[in-house]
């Protein structure tokens, strides 16, 4: 996480530009190669969000949801991966996906991932939020 928050401070087309990226993705499929067992597949969620971010041609939507799902198969309770998948949904346009993955937030616990401790709180607030807006959406859409 904390390589992936380095890379949004220095700003994305530097880090795409330096090599970083490309160094990153490295690292997340080693951890999903390597230590599978470590949070659950962690890396998957690392190479969910890089490509969330990740300037155009590398960003892809579609990827990034198909690696938060691999994750969220491996840890069914991670709010991260619950929020991270809201996120991918909303963007989307997605509303009752997002309400869905937004909302099972709110039964998570972050105790179960020492990786996840640090911005729990703030994943728990940002998806309480997004689900507001989501739901917002849906009833703003005809019937």
């Amino acid at each position: 996480d904390a390589y992936l928050f380095e890379g949004c401070s220095k700003g994305i087309i530097a880090q795409a530009f330096s090599g970083a990226a490309v160094v990153f993705v490295s690292i997340a499929n080693r951890l999903i190669a390597e230590y599978p067992e470590y949070e659950n597949e962690v890396g998957h969620l690392y190479l969910g969000g890089y490509y969330t971010v990740a300037p155009w041609p590398l960003s892809s939507l579609p990827k990034a949801e198909r690696h938060y799902a691999l994750h969220a198969t491996k840890a069914p309770k991670s709010l991260r991966a619950s929020y991270y998948r809201g996120v991918i949904a909303f963007r989307q346009g997605k509303w009752r996906e997002a309400s869905e993955f937004f909302g099972a937030t709110q039964g998570l616990s972050c105790a179960a991932s020492h990786t996840e401790s640090d911005f729990c709180g703030f994943m728990r607030e940002e998806a309480a939020r997004g689900l507001a807006e989501a739901r917002s959406y849906l009833n703003e859409a005809p019937s």
